[in-house]
């Protein structure tokens, strides 16, 4: 293959990749399939479609494809194998989805962690997960060098990526991976004592992305990649877009503004996006304008606010909005509920179970209770289950946030 670098410049050549030669593939849910099979079957569909765009650099599938191999072929000449762990000490960017394919086809799992953690967090996560690799950049490194526990190769991610982009690309082999194996792990903040890591198998992210009756994604959507890659909502950003064959729109790390937020979504032509609930709330407060391209808003992570729906329906009553909820260990959504049109209601359920999940409200026994009874949602995908998580249910049988939790 002949080498290639990222597409630059105006914007322009990102733009008319979104709007021709898009992927017309269909992919349903699969629970043994890995995530890096289906992203290959788009690259494989659609070489010359965009797959990811920050400011004005962009790259296609088939760049996607080819620059991913490389670098997985580097973390298996690192000594990598299958089941092993890769930190990302990055913030959000290109070259960090494409560190993320590279792991998962290297057999790895990734590790995102905010930048901002303090060094005895990134001592305890980094001590417990023992990383094989760890991914850094220029700013990020003098933070890592001051962890007692890294082991590891410290490897600038950016650094790196710009030299394989230049250099001959050669023939990878993904390693084998079934559904089961482990994808990602996510550490919680810590707040109330030592953080605690969930690892995330690879048909936890497509049960999110595939076949799901909360959202459609497509290969001529564009999504909002705005969260940092430490937060969950990071894994809908991502791979909910790269194995529908759509394309990421994402927001640079930098000093954030909802009028900086407004236009990565105008300039780019954002369709569908998912974003925490105070975001949300700032987006419904401050007036951003027109947002004539988005069709599709989701929001959670905290108990919904009526009245900044009823604030954003006004504003914006074309688009679509949707209220979800779920744990780290169910892969991000569990429930959602689908905003009616002039929604006038004084509270905001979460809605039913999303496809291949399955939701149980449960006593402190753990076992499910009556219509009508208040109790715990134990919510599982198609295989494996999670923690309790406070909840109530309606007597139409749909789970709703407890507003006493």
């Amino acid at each position: 293959m002949a080498e290639f670098q990222f597409s630059g410049g105006d914007g322009s050549a990102a733009m008319s990749g979104r709007a021709t030669g898009r992927s017309q593939e269909t992919v349903s849910y699969d629970p043994e399939r890995s995530v890096h099979a289906i992203v290959h079957q788009q690259a494989q569909a659609a070489p010359q479609a965009t797959a990811i765009i920050f400011d004005d650099y962009s790259i296609t599938y088939g760049e996607l494809d080819t620059l991913s191999d490389a670098l997985a072929a580097y973390l298996t000449d690192q000594g990598v194998t299958k089941g092993d762990i890769v930190c990302l000490f990055v913030p959000r960017s290109l070259e960090t989805i494409v560190a993320m394919l590279a792991i998962l086809k290297a057999g790895a799992a990734y590790l995102p962690l905010d930048t901002t953690f303090p060094v005895d967090h990134l001592d305890y996560v980094v001590g417990d997960c023992e990383p094989k690799v760890v991914f850094v950049d220029p700013c990020t490194l003098v933070t890592m060098r001051q962890v007692p526990s890294v082991k590891g190769t410290i490897a600038d991610l950016h650094a790196l990526v710009a030299d394989l982009s230049r250099a001959q690309a050669k023939p990878f082999e993904p390693v084998a991976v079934a559904g089961g194996d482990m994808a990602y792990v996510m550490y919680t903040s810590g707040s109330t004592g030592r953080p605690k890591g969930v690892a995330i198998p690879h048909r936890g992210i497509t049960r999110l992305a595939l076949d799901q009756n909360y959202v459609e994604l497509g290969s001529g959507d564009v999504v909002l990649h705005a969260a940092t890659i430490a937060f969950d909502i990071a894994t809908f950003e991502v791979w909910g877009t790269l194995t529908n064959g759509g394309t990421i729109a994402g927001l640079p790390d930098g000093n954030f503004s909802i009028g900086r937020l407004r236009d990565v979504i105008r300039d780019n032509g954002v369709t569908v996006s998912l974003i925490t609930t105070g975001l949300f709330n700032l987006l419904a407060d401050f007036s951003c304008g027109e947002l004539p391209t988005l069709r599709h808003l989701m929001f959670g992570g905290e108990v919904a606010s009526a009245e900044h729906v009823k604030r954003f329906q006004k504003a914006h009553p074309e688009c679509r909005l949707t209220n979800g909820y779920g744990p780290t260990e169910i892969t991000v959504i569990a429930t959602a509920f689908d905003i009616p049109a002039a929604f006038d209601g004084k509270d905001v359920p979460i809605g039913r179970a999303v496809s291949h999940t399955g939701i149980l409200i449960v006593d402190e026994d753990h076992r499910p209770v009556g219509r009508g009874m208040e109790g715990g949602a134990c919510s599982h995908r198609r295989r494996g289950r999670h923690r309790l998580l406070p909840a109530s249910r309606t007597d139409g049988g749909a789970v709703r946030d407890d507003p006493h939790r």
